[in-house]
């Protein structure tokens, strides 16, 4: 299943072994997740893994940013990101948003930034953010009005994908 993870999630997944954003990465590790990047989403995830206020806590954690970074590079599929005219709050969200109109487009966008889900976007998106109205869900899910009735199949198939209980077709 090809996605586009925001930055804010690899980082989640990094510094923490437990939590959505810990399954999802580990689920592009183990190869049951593809994630979809461009050369300029690749270079923010360079730039904040190698931050030097993240370093001690990538070291507690366990996580070489190097090998995580060669890593990532084998397993992403590279795209060049359509330009998108909606207006966001966020200009540097510009190319994420952008690699989900590629053809084909990925299945899911998942990140924990709260500006970028209201929930009125062409493509099915996935935050990993604490949801106040869902108790015990963790993560909440946006559709646009044509999606709304596959919220439900779309979270099981994410969840059980990053779990490791699907197959990932």
């Amino acid at each position: 299943m090809r996605v586009v993870l925001d930055t804010n999630i690899f980082v989640s997944g990094l510094l923490s072994a437990v939590g959505h954003p810990a399954r999802i990465v580990r689920a592009v590790l183990q190869r049951r997740l593809i994630p979809v990047m461009s050369p300029a989403t690749f270079a923010e995830l360079e730039m904040v893994v190698y931050r030097l206020k993240l370093q001690p806590a990538f070291a507690r954690a366990g996580v070489n940013p190097a090998n995580f970074l060669a890593t990532m590079r084998a397993e992403t599929q590279f795209v060049d990101p359509i330009p998108i005219e909606t207006p966001i709050r966020d200009e540097r969200d510009c190319p994420f948003l952008g690699l989900l109109a590629t053809i084909p487009p990925p299945e899911y966008f998942v990140t924990g930034d709260d500006a970028l889900t209201d929930g009125d976007r062409p493509h099915r998106h996935v935050s990993s953010s604490p949801s106040p109205n869902r108790r015990g869900s963790g993560m909440r899910w946006f559709a646009s009005r044509r999606e709304c009735r596959r919220r439900a199949v779309a979270r099981s198939r994410i969840t059980s994908i990053a779990a490791g209980r699907h197959d990932g077709t």
